[in-house]
């Protein structure tokens, strides 16, 4: 388990999952649960990655900000071959548990 909680540590994490073979998934959760820090979460993250899905199941239709307001916890599939100009987190720092990477595209 990491824990991120600035902005380029998400950088970081977003190269490494670049080099991955496979690309990866991030399970994320919200420590505090509030609504300013799942507002914060959603405005940051959905303009920027291309792919979400909600328990593994990927679904372009599931919109990220739509995700983050339901009660299961979301999935972030991020894949090579992204645009890599959406990997620059520049908004508010927000505390995310990451939980364990899956090498989603090789199971």
């Amino acid at each position: 388990v990491r824990v991120i909680d600035t902005a380029s540590q998400l950088d970081d994490l977003w190269k490494a999952c670049e080099k991955s073979a496979c690309g990866c998934a991030l399970l994320v959760t919200n420590q505090t649960r509030t609504p300013p820090m799942f507002r914060a979460l959603s405005q940051s993250l959905s303009n920027r990655f291309a792919f979400a899905a909600v328990l593994g199941a990927e679904s372009p239709e599931h919109s990220l900000a739509a995700t983050l307001k339901s009660p299961t916890v979301p999935w972030l599939t991020w894949r090579r071959g992204v645009d890599k100009k959406v990997r620059t987190f520049d908004g508010p720092p927000v505390l995310l548990h990451v939980e364990r990477f899956l090498t989603s595209a090789c199971k």
